[in-house]
């Protein structure tokens, strides 16, 4: 799944290609199903393939997790955190965040996940992390969530038309190519409904999964896009325009603890320092 041929597992696994073949084709008839179809030394992973490797990468991870608490216990070490984290805050803001976090504790050892928010809410019955960072709403009773809710900016091109703007609306908006998440984000049905109101044609030429995508293509001059205001500081002085957008588009994330479980001290200063950093973003 990740190389994308026998050899380049090979490789990776120091095995011989013919032990990955014959295990690969065991594998197969024990699942009952086909996981790859061969074309020329390449496996193209079929659709039931990648069901089964989320499933396989969810025991991978307890697994490793079984691990290093053998290993904490073995050595005496309680400073061990896992985090895991929607893909919106984990390519800059959390590395940030724990930079400062770590520093002047040089014997706690951090364990940052990149996962989609329903894969966070999905892990929680099972304990696989400390503390998570998922976008809302989230529906689980075994959950303890504190909310934070932001006001979304439209970003842009600098040399965009609109930059010259103090602040965009549906009419000004109106036939602007526009970047926007899937229809399954919080924000597209909020922004269907606001052009609706306005009477306005709301122009979406691409659609994307993650704010941080959107924002990379704004400033590649693909259209407008709407995001979290922590996506949009964290991009380079001048690579964007930032404006504010009206009427207001909320975007609420939320940080997940179980309810059954009571957090570590450890967990509890994370989670004072990562409130701090958001409060300014919210509204």
């Amino acid at each position: 799944m990740v190389c994308g041929t026998v050899t380049g597992a090979a490789e990776l696994l120091h095995l011989s290609q013919p032990t990955i073949s014959g295990t690969i084709a065991n594998l197969e008839h024990q699942l009952g199903f086909d996981l790859f179809i061969r074309d020329k030394g390449r496996l193209t992973p079929t659709p039931e393939a990648n069901n089964f490797y989320v499933a396989a990468l969810q025991t991978l991870d307890s697994m490793d997790r079984t691990v290093e608490v053998a290993q904490e216990i073995r050595d005496g070490q309680a400073g061990h955190l896992t985090i895991a984290t929607y893909p919106g805050i984990a390519l800059h803001f959390m590395p940030r965040l724990l930079g400062e976090f770590l520093d002047g504790r040089a014997g706690v050892r951090v364990k940052l996940l990149s996962r989609s928010s329903s894969v966070i809410r999905g892990w929680f019955p099972a304990h696989r992390f400390d503390l998570g960072v998922s976008e809302l709403p989230v529906d689980n009773t075994a959950l303890d969530v504190e909310t934070f809710s932001f006001e979304c900016v439209c970003v842009m091109n600098p040399q965009h038309a609109l930059a010259r703007e103090p602040f965009l609306t549906p009419t000004i908006l109106d036939g602007v190519p526009f970047v926007a998440l899937f229809r399954e984000h919080a924000t597209y049905h909020q922004l269907a409904v606001t052009f609706s109101e306005a009477k306005a044609n709301w122009n979406v030429t691409l659609e994307t999964e993650y704010f941080e995508t959107a924002c990379a293509s704004a400033a590649a001059g693909v259209g407008i896009a709407l995001i979290d205001p922590i996506t949009a500081l964290s991009r380079p002085e001048g690579e964007i325009a930032v404006r504010r957008f009206k009427p207001t588009i909320r975007y609420e994330i939320g940080i997940l603890v179980p309810r059954d479980q009571p957090p570590s001290r450890l967990t509890l200063q994370f989670m004072g320092l990562l409130r701090d950093r958001l409060a300014p973003f919210t509204v």
